[in-house]
């Protein structure tokens, strides 16, 4: 669980920093840091589902969480993006705002939820 809250604050402060960039070139190494911390929350992810699952069950729970992950965050991710960005940021120019937004928000969620179950495997 520790990982995955490594990760969850690489990744919030890389976006947060490579939108805050002044040049592109800078803003690319902060994509680079975001990459690296990119797969932290997911392996952990599947310890505790290799963890928690019954033997027979561990396929079918890892499908369903593979299915929940690309549904909300490939789905519910960009379309929060969009939204926030015309209904609060004005359009192209706020798309900067509205990661950083976002990241925030997604960020906070997820440090809550890592939190919230640590206990289980600490």
């Amino acid at each position: 669980v520790l990982v995955g809250l490594a990760g969850v604050a690489g990744l919030c402060g890389s976006v947060i920093a490579a939108v805050s960039m002044p040049t592109a070139a800078s803003a690319w190494v902060a994509i680079a840091v975001y990459n690296v911390f990119a797969p932290f929350p997911f392996g952990t992810v599947y310890a505790a589902i290799a963890e928690a699952a019954p033997g027979a069950y561990r396929g079918q729970a890892v499908a369903v969480y593979g299915l929940g992950l690309n549904v909300f965050g490939f789905g519910l991710g960009p379309t929060t993006v969009g939204f926030a960005n015309e209904r609060w940021f004005g359009g192209p120019a706020g798309v900067g705002d509205s990661l950083l937004l976002l990241a925030a928000v997604y960020g906070l969620l997820a440090t809550v939820a890592f939190v919230a179950v640590r206990p289980a495997y600490a």
